[in-house]
C-alpha cells in the first residue's frame, strides 16, 4: 500500500509556515496559565515573606498571580483548548511533522489534566465534559495521523474502539455511581451517545449489515449488564429496543423478509416487555390501553396474511394460530384478562378459517358429509350440556363463581 504525502503543495504548504509557532505559543500560553495557579496556591505565601524594596515588572506580575491566578488559567485553557484544535482542524487533510504531532498530543493530556483538577476543584460539570473532549481529540489526532502517513487505521477499527469504550465505561460503573453528579453525567452521557455515533458511522462509510448487526447486540449487551438488578433500570430500556432493533435488522438484513408481521411482532414484543417492566410507572388504564392496541395491532398485521390473503401459505395461519397460544398463555402466567380474551378469540377465528381452507378443498359429497357431521356433534353438545346443566346446576354456578372471583383479580 503507497504511503500518503505527508505534506502536499499550496495550501498544505503554508501550513507549515505558521503550524509550530502556533503551537509553541499554545504550549506557552498553557504553561503560563498553569503556573500562574500553582503559584496561587503554593508559592504566594513564600514568595510574599520576600523582602522587595523595589518592585519590578516581574512582581508585579507575580501579583497578578497571586490575586488572579484561577482566573487567569482557566482563560488560558480555554484559550489554549482553542487553538490547538483550531490546528487540529487545519491538518485533517495533511499529516502533522513528527515534533509537530507530539505537541499536540502533549497539549491535549496537559489540557485534560488541568480541566481535571478544574472540575474537581469547582465541581464544574463543564470541566468534565471538556475533559472528555480532550481524550476525544487526542484519540482523533493519531488515529488521523496513522490514517495519513500508514494507512494501518481504517473507518472499522473506529467501530471496535467505541465498543471498547463502552465496555470500559460499563465495568466502571459501580465506581461512578458513588462519584458526584458533575462526574457521574458526563459519563453516562458518553455511553449514551457512543451507540448512536458508532451506528452514524457505520451508516456514513457503509460498513455492511454485519458491522451493523455487531454494534446494536453488543451494545445491548452491554446496557443489559448495565441494568441488571434493577428492573427499572433505563438501561434495560435502552437494552430492549437495542434487541428490537437488532432483530429488524437481521429479519431486513440476513433473511431478507419483506412482510409487515415480521417487524410488527418484535416491536410489539418490545411494547409489551417494556410496559411490563414499567408496569408501575404507567396507571392501569393507560396499561390497557397500550396492551390492546399493542396485541391487536400484532394479530391485525399476522391475521390479514394469514386469514384473507390467500397469497400465502397456511405457514402464516401457523403463525397466527401459536401467537394467540402465546396471548393466552401470557395473560394466564401474567393475569392478564386482555391478553387472555384477544389470544382465544384469535384461536377460535384461526380454527374456523382452517376448517373452512380444508373443506374448501374437498369435494362436494365429503364437503356436506363433513359439514353435517359437524353440525350434528355441535346439536348433541349442546342437548348434552342442557342435560348436564340441569343435573349439575349448583356445581357449575359455584365453579362460576369461583372463576369469576379468582379473574377479578387480574389486571
Amino acid at each position: 500500500m503507497t504511503k500518503a504525502p505527508l505534506r502536499a503543495n499550496g495550501l498544505d504548504g503554508g501550513l507549515e509556515l505558521w503550524t509550530w509557532p502556533v503551537l509553541a505559543t499554545t504550549s506557552t500560553l498553557f504553561l503560563v496559565g498553569c503556573f500562574a495557579r500553582f503559584f496561587q496556591l503554593v508559592l504566594a505565601p513564600g514568595y510574599a515573606e520576600l523582602a522587595r524594596p523595589q518592585p519590578r515588572l516581574f512582581d508585579l506580575t507575580l501579583s497578578w498571580f497571586e490575586s488572579s491566578g484561577a482566573m487567569i488559567q482557566r482563560a488560558v485553557l480555554l484559550l489554549s483548548l482553542l487553538l490547538v484544535a483550531g490546528i487540529q482542524a487545519t491538518h485533517y487533510g495533511a499529516a502533522f511533522k513528527f515534533a509537530e504531532l507530539v505537541v499536540v498530543m502533549g497539549l491535549y493530556c496537559g489540557l485534560g489534566l488541568a480541566w481535571y483538577y478544574e472540575g474537581r476543584i469547582r465541581k464544574s460539570m463543564l470541566a468534565y465534559f471538556i475533559l472528555q473532549f480532550c481524550v476525544l481529540a487526542f484519540f482523533l489526532a493519531l488515529r488521523r495521523h496513522l490514517m495519513l502517513t500508514t494507512g494501518f487505521w481504517t473507518p472499522e477499527y473506529d467501530v471496535w474502539a467505541s465498543l471498547v469504550v463502552s465496555a470500559g465505561l460499563a465495568g466502571s460503573k459501580e465506581h461512578f455511581d458513588v462519584k458526584p453528579r458533575e462526574v457521574r453525567l458526563p459519563l453516562m452521557s458518553t455511553l449514551f451517545a457512543l451507540p448512536v455515533l458508532a451506528m452514524a458511522w457505520v451508516l456514513v462509510h457503509g460498513l455492511g449489515s454485519n458491522t451493523a448487526l455487531l454494534v446494536v447486540g453488543m451494545q445491548s449487551l452491554i446496557f443489559a449488564y448495565m441494568g441488571k438488578g434493577d428492573r427499572e433500570s433505563p438501561y434495560r430500556v435502552v437494552a430492549i429496543a437495542g434487541f428490537v432493533v437488532f432483530i429488524l435488522l437481521f429479519f431486513w438484513t440476513k433473511l431478507e423478509l419483506r412482510v409487515v408481521p415480521a417487524y410488527v411482532l418484535p416491536v410489539g414484543l418490545g411494547v409489551l416487555v417494556l410496559l411490563q417492566m414499567l408496569r408501575n410507572r404507567v396507571i392501569p388504564e393507560a396499561r390497557n390501553q397500550i396492551r390492546l392496541v399493542t396485541v391487536l395491532s400484532m394479530l391485525g398485521s399476522t391475521g390479514y396474511s394469514a386469514l384473507l390473503d390467500e397469497e400465502y401459505t397456511l405457514a402464516f395461519l401457523g403463525v397466527f394460530s401459536l401467537l394467540c397460544l402465546m396471548s393466552m398463555g401470557l395473560g394466564s402466567f401474567l393475569r392478564v384478562r386482555i391478553y387472555l380474551l384477544l389470544g382465544f378469540c384469535g384461536l377460535v377465528v384461526a380454527i374456523g378459517v382452517i376448517f373452512y381452507r380444508v373443506s374448501n378443498t374437498m369435494d362436494r359429497g365429503p364437503r356436506m358429509t363433513v359439514i353435517g357431521s359437524i353440525i350434528l356433534l355441535v346439536g348433541a353438545a349442546l342437548v348434552f350440556g342442557a342435560i348436564y346443566y340441569k343435573t349439575h346446576r349448583e356445581q357449575l354456578i359455584s365453579r362460576y363463581q369461583t372463576w369469576r372471583e379468582r379473574l377479578s383479580g387480574w389486571e
